[in-house]
């Protein structure tokens, strides 16, 4: 500092000067703010005082909060501002700082102020004042300022007054919120809302319910204003805010408000008429909750079904008992702890990990539960969502018996064709059919059962179930009562069991089923005969009508409805035909299945039938019709061509009638001889039977009561021949047959008293008298089957014999005609003979071959051997006739030449085709034919078992080589030959295609099979089908040879039919050797087992 004073006094001076003024600076800063917040805290305590005893109105709190804002502006700009911005913004000159050196030092006095000017004037006017001067100013101020303090020039004691009075001020507040801290801070309140009217304190208390509180999400929360007096306002109303509303609620006495299910934080307080109790709050409390919930199901192993995974938040359940579910939550915080909780009691605590938690149950019942939660401070989730749990059941297994249904009567195989259905919505475990044999003879016995093939992967199944109850030895009348019952896979609750209700098959007798035949067949004459009887009196009334119509040309009304009346009531009796048609095509499967009937009687039954089809034809349906239309239309012309139309159709039918009949009598009379031998030969297989039980030993009393039967059968039997239907009785006694000696021969016999002398036999414990006596009635019955068997035989000779010499004088007069046209043809030709005696001797001719036609006519009454060949040969012959009269009458005689030729041709067929039928019936058993078509069948049976051998093998091979499918070429060509063979039977026999099965069906059959192997498309299908084929043609074959009639066979040889009278011998019938060996020719067992029945049927 000395070596700065000495060498620059002007620097050293104006230092000392700039500290002064630093400290003038900043004495007087803090002196101003000291004494502003003096002012502010006065002021402070004065307005906090004035709202503590005046509580304010928000108008008067909003002018004095103006006031002491202003105030304060005011103050800080009187205290601070206006002194201390001159100082920080231009500071002291130094011309006052060195006046106030000068006043606070003496002798100092205006040196310094002078020294400066001095120097300022120096700086201003550098040539009018002397530098030398000017320093010498400086450096004797510097010299006398050099030892002072100049801290003097700015004294603190202002400073220090200013802070006292802070302080003081300061104290005085404090002092003023401690004697008052309420009052303070509910004027401070008040203050800061100024628009607010807050309530006065009153001389009774007042409470605000529940305060501030902290609750649950969800809860309710109820909010009240409670007094001990009367309140002074008017208007008393709750104001809720939240962050985000307002919501204002007037309150009315007793001043309660109940806000419901809270979901988040808000303040409330009261408003008094204008003025505001104090502000609570309620603060809401997030207890856990289920934020995500899985659930997952795994069935039951047993029901093959895969895991299932229900969508986010769905809870509810529907399973199988026993289905596993597996459950996941997350919540929406920490938890602690986890339950699942039923609504049954029973509660799972879960496995707990942070947010998330899981558990596994296993389902058993219906059910609801809930998850409760729990976290770190104790809440629970409230209202949790209860779910439902529903069981699905597993549903009984189902089983159905398809066929037969619930009575069945047991045919000659003794096999019932079961046929099952059962079913289960996840499979089955076990199928099995239980039975019981009811019998007069027998004690109830307990249920037997068998089971079935089952696959427990499947739900639905099918069992063909051939039921082979030979081994059951029933007995006629017996019954078997059985059911079916299944089980299903449940490996829970275990296997459910389901029963059909019973069914019943029986064994019927033989008694049975001849009575149900008869009464079937007479229902069957009774239709035919209605619609016989309704086609002659129609046949009248068209006559009648016809007559009328000659004299009469106009139609009356009455007439007319009449016609119409009758046509409707004829179309309704002809629609008979075809309900008719349909039942004798069940009965006669029935009969074929229960070995009713013997296979030729079959045979006509089924020829029956056809005559039957064809009289309903679509022709006459057509013709009456047309009639119907022509009496509407009142048209005589074309009334007249219908009805000769009809007429003509209505003859047709009439014949057709009449021959159907009379053929079908003939067959109830040999079937009715058949019926007897059936039954007798039945009785004494029964009685062999019962001797045969004997020499085992068995029970008396049980073989007792059969002898009964069989007694009772016995007198049945001769009831039946004695009081024999009239009409049956007269074609048997036209047959030959002797009636009365065939019941003298059975009171001879005297069969019912013989069988009831071995029951008493038994009843008395004479086994051996018994037997005896068995032995000698087995005789007696077999004798009476031999002579039922020889009056059958003689009655289908005697008809056979009768038919053949009809045919042989039909032929002869054929020939004889043809002869005739062949000599009148020549005489022609030469001119021997003039056109008009030839037209005359052939107009005789035609009358010979209508008489022809009409002895052919009734003949067919007679026989179903006439084949329609023989019919279109004779319609040719008379066509040709006709029109060689047609020639003649013209002059022409070469044309008539011509068609005598044509018409002795036709003739010459008419022979051939009778010499055919008359072959054919040489070789059958009786005069109504068609062995010869069943024979043929029966060869074409055998080709086709091998073929069908053939399609076994190559679809066991699974995969074919090149050759195999060659091979196949070739038996599509085998097959396709087999069917050109069996069309052209068809047609030779007349499309007799219903004869022991359709031979149309067959045909259709071998056409799909050929298609099949074509295509290379051999299948089961395929197999299917010529198992179809074969039974069909091997059916046929059987019943060739299985005539249960006469011995003999016959044959015939050719002759010249021109020349040679017809002539027959009667050949005995040779067996059938086996023409190849099954084993060599590598059938399976299987097949070398059905050949060798095959030829075995063929045997005599």
């Amino acid at each position: 500092m000395a070596k700065n004073f000495e060498e620059n006094p002007e620097f050293f001076i104006y230092t000392r000067l700039a500290a002064l003024r630093w400290r003038v600076r900043w004495t007087e800063t803090g002196r101003a703010l000291f004494r502003f917040l003096t002012f502010f805290s006065a002021l402070s305590i004065a307005f906090l005082l004035l709202e503590i005893l005046l509580w304010l109105p928000p108008g008067w709190k909003w002018g004095l909060l103006f006031v002491f804002f202003l105030a304060n502006a005011w103050a800080f700009f009187l205290f601070v501002v206006k002194p201390c911005l001159p100082l920080f913004l231009h500071g002291l000159p130094n011309e006052i700082l060195a006046q106030q050196i000068g006043n606070t030092f003496p002798h100092i006095k205006d040196r310094l102020l002078n020294a400066l000017q001095v120097y300022q004037k120096r700086i201003e006017r550098k040539n009018q004042v002397s530098p030398v001067l000017a320093s010498a100013a400086f450096h004797q101020v510097a010299t006398q300022l050099q030892g002072l303090d100049l801290r003097k020039v700015v004294p603190l004691q202002p400073f220090f007054s200013s802070l006292k009075a802070l302080v003081l001020a300061l104290g005085v507040f404090i002092l003023f919120l401690l004697s008052m801290p309420v009052q303070v801070k509910q004027a401070f309140v008040r203050w800061s809302h100024p628009s607010t009217y807050f309530m006065p304190e009153l001389p009774y208390p007042l409470s605000f319910k529940p305060g501030s509180v902290r609750i649950l999400k969800g809860q309710d929360v109820e909010i009240a204003l409670q007094s001990k007096g009367p309140l002074p306002w008017r208007s008393i109303s709750l104001v809720l805010e939240t962050d985000k509303k307002k919501n204002v609620v007037l309150l009315r006495y007793p001043y309660r408000h109940r806000v419901l299910h809270v979901e988040e934080s808000f303040q409330y307080y009261f408003k008094l008429g204008r003025y505001v109790s104090p502000h609570f709050s309620v603060e809401v409390l997030h207890p856990p909750e289920v934020r995500v919930l899985k659930v997952s199901l795994i069935p039951p192993s047993y029901t093959g079904l895969k895991k299932q995974s229900l969508e986010p938040n769905a809870g509810h359940v529907e399973a199988l008992v026993g289905s596993r579910m597996a459950l996941e939550i997350q919540a929406t915080k920490e938890i602690t702890q986890a339950t699942m909780v039923f609504q049954t009691g029973k509660k799972i605590p879960m496995e707990v990990h942070g947010t998330k938690a899981k558990v596994a149950y296993t389902i058993s019942q219906d059910d609801e539960y809930w998850i409760d939660l729990e976290d770190h401070l104790g809440l629970h989730n409230l209202h949790p969502i209860r779910y439902w749990i529903r069981v699905i059941p597993d549903r009984w297994p189902e089983i159905r018996i398809v066929f037969p249904g619930p009575r069945f009567d047991l045919d000659r195989t003794m096999v019932v064709p079961l046929r099952l259905e059962a079913e289960d919505d996840f499979g089955i475990s076990k199928v099995s059919v239980g039975y019981t044999i009811v019998s007069s003879r027998l004690v109830p016995e307990d249920t037997s059962y068998f089971s079935l093939p089952v696959s427990s992967s499947q739900n639905y199944m099918q069992w063909n179930h051939p039921w082979d109850v030979r081994a059951l030895d029933l007995f006629p009348e017996d019954e078997v009562h059985y059911f079916a019952e299944v089980y299903d896979n449940d490996k829970i609750s275990g296997p459910k069991r389901f029963r059909t209700s019973m069914y019943v098959f029986r064994f019927p007798s033989i008694e049975e089923i001849y009575q149900n035949l008869e009464a079937a067949q007479k229902n069957q004459v009774d239709v035919l005969d209605q619609v016989h009887e309704s086609a002659k009196e129609f046949q009248k009334e068209l006559e009648r009508f016809s007559e009328s119509m000659k004299t009469h040309s106009n139609l009356d009304w009455e007439t007319q409805k009449a016609l119409e009346k009758n046509i409707e009531d004829h179309i309704s009796i002809l629609e008979n035909l075809d309900s008719l048609i349909k039942n004798m095509e069940n009965f006669q499967q029935e009969m074929e299945q229960k070995s009713a009937l013997a296979a030729e009687t079959l045979q006509k039954y089924q020829e029956l039938q056809r005559l039957i089809s064809e009289m309903n034809s679509p022709e006459l349906l057509e013709a009456l019709k047309e009639f119907q239309d022509a009496l509407r239309s009142i048209d005589p012309q074309r009334i007249r061509e219908a009805i000769e139309k009809v007429q003509i159709s209505e003859e047709d039918l009439l014949k057709s009638l009449e021959r159907t009949l009379s053929l079908f009598k003939k067959l109830l009379a040999e079937q009715k001889l058949d019926e007897w031998a059936s039954r007798i030969k039945d009785m004494a297989e029964r009685q062999m039977e019962i001797n045969k039980t004997l020499e085992q030993g068995r029970e008396e009393t049980q073989l007792a009561r059969e002898e009964d039967l069989l007694s009772q059968e016995a007198l049945e039997l001769y009831k039946a021949i004695q009081h024999l239907d009239p009409g049956l009785k007269k074609e048997l006694e036209m047959a030959s047959v002797d009636i009365e000696a065939l019941l003298d021969s059975l009171k001879q016999v005297s069969l019912p008293e013989k069988l009831s002398d071995i029951s008493q036999s038994l009843k008395n414990n004479r086994k051996e008298e018994a037997l005896k006596k068995g032995r000698s009635a087995v005789h007696s019955m077999m004798d009476l089957q031999s002579m039922m068997e020889a009056f059958r035989d003689q009655m289908r000779n005697a008809h056979k014999t009768a038919v053949l010499n009809a045919l042989d004088r039909i032929g002869q007069q054929a020939i004889k005609l043809s002869q005739e046209e062949e000599a009148l043809a020549q005489a022609l030709e030469d001119r021997s003979i003039s056109p008009t005696q030839s037209a005359s001797r052939q107009y005789a001719m035609i009358s010979s071959l209508d008489q022809i036609a009409d002895s052919l006519f009734s003949l067919s009454q007679k026989t179903f051997a006439l084949s329609p060949k023989i019919g279109k040969a004779l319609g040719e012959a008379k066509k040709s006739m006709t029109q060689t009269l047609t020639a003649l009458a013209t002059g022409n005689s070469q044309k008539a030449v011509q068609g005598q030729k044509e018409a002795m041709a036709a003739l010459n067929r008419t022979v051939i085709e009778i010499q055919n039928v008359m072959g054919d019936m040489a070789n059958a058993s009786s005069g109504l034919g068609l062995d010869m078509l069943l024979g043929q069948l029966g060869e074409l049976g055998l080709e086709q078992l091998a073929l069908h051998q053939k399609l076994m093998e190559l679809l066991q091979q699974g995969q074919w080589t090149l050759g195999e499918q060659a091979g196949m070429a070739r038996l599509a060509e085998t097959q396709e030959m087999l069917k050109r063979r069996l069309e052209q039977l068809a047609k030779m026999y007349g499309n007799r295609g219903n004869v022991l099965g359709n031979l149309d069906a067959i045909a259709k059959d071998m056409e799909e099979v050929i298609q099949d192997l074509k295509q290379k498309r051999v299948d089961q299908k395929t197999l299917e089908r010529e198992n179809r084929i074969l039974s069909r043609l091997l059916d046929a074959s059987h019943a060739l040879y299985q005539q249960d009639f006469g011995e003999k066979r016959k044959a015939r040889t050719g002759q010249d039919i021109f020349r040679i009278p017809i002539e027959r011998k009667e050949e005995g019938r040779k067996g059938i050797p086996m023409p190849v060996d099954p084993r060599q020719e590598g059938y399976t067992i299987e097949y070398q087992e059905l050949i060798r029945r095959y030829f075995e049927r063929m045997r005599p």
